[in-house]
């Protein structure tokens, strides 16, 4: 079985426009619907590119899919049965790829990471791509977690001595911001920043209240996409030990090796993921409400 991974797609660069004025974010959403094109590539530094392939999008405006490929010299290493060697030849177009399905009307991207090509660079080369295809749209894409299994290995520690939390305005309303960042939240929003990193520290012999509500809505923040946290501290012999969200708490589901690549059957599982995930951030909502 493979393991298929969920991302949240978060529009950064104009989100306070879009606290006052909703339509800006279907606008953004019709405006990456139409431009995602696989006309447009990425070279680093080291010559490699990645591009776009095989696209495929709804009539309706709600979806796409396709892979992302990336594309690099490199060698081949066969076996050659008459010298009874190796035999070693170059490939300037050698190539690896991922199959994604992206859910434009829930911002979340389904896909299949490979060891050649994690979730990591995947990410990146997303939010890359998407960037050169649509010049006025800044995005952060952070992957989705299991909010459970997280609060778990962090609440398995015995002690925290430091909380490190990457976050970004989540794309809903102003209510989803204010409960976020708390009173400060319009102070938050004068500084006009997208982005924000947290660091918080305790002293080696006092531990931070990782239950604590202003941890917990960090927590629920990095759960629903809008960021990843790292929990430094200490587990129960006193070894140090550390928590990563994405790492050690993604969202994920199975899917059949023999579907992970297939561009008919890829977009059956992953509706049906997102449908799952939809229905746990639904489920976190409300047992958050009622714990008040």
């Amino acid at each position: 079985m493979s393991t298929m991974y969920f991302a949240k797609l978060n529009f950064n660069s104009e989100i306070y426009k879009v606290y006052e004025d909703g339509s800006i974010l279907t606008e953004f959403l019709n405006k990456v619907f139409l431009n995602l094109t696989d006309k447009v590539a990425h070279i680093d530094d080291k010559g490699k590119k990645t591009k776009f392939i095989t696209l495929l999008k709804d009539e309706n405006g709600t979806w796409i899919s396709g892979r992302i490929v990336l594309i690099a010299p490199g060698t081949n290493v066969s076996y050659d049965e008459v010298k009874d060697d190796i035999v070693e030849t170059h490939d300037k177009n050698g190539a690896n790829y991922v199959t994604f399905y992206f859910d434009l009307s829930r911002e979340i991207i389904a896909f299949i990471p490979k060891r050649s090509f994690g979730h990591v660079m995947f990410v990146n080369a997303f939010k890359t791509l998407l960037e050169l295809c649509v010049k006025d749209v800044a995005v952060e894409i952070f992957l989705e977690k299991n909010i459970h299994i997280l609060k778990e290995k962090i609440y398995n520690l015995d002690s925290v001595q430091i909380v490190e939390i990457d976050i970004v305005p989540p794309n809903g309303d102003k209510e989803d911001f204010e409960a976020l960042f708390g009173t400060k939240a319009e102070e938050i929003k004068e500084t006009k920043a997208t982005k924000f990193a947290i660091t918080l520290a305790a002293p080696a012999k006092i531990s931070i209240d990782v239950k604590s509500k202003y941890i917990d809505r960090l927590i629920m923040a990095v759960s629903k996409g809008f960021g990843k946290m790292v929990v430094r501290g200490k587990d129960k012999v006193g070894t140090k030990a550390t928590v990563t969200s994405d790492k050690d708490a993604p969202f994920n589901r199975p899917v059949p090796d023999l579907d992970k690549d297939d561009l008919i059957e890829f977009p059956v599982y992953a509706k049906s993921g997102i449908t799952e995930l939809m229905a746990h951030k639904l489920a976190v909502d409300l047992e958050q409400k009622l714990q008040g």
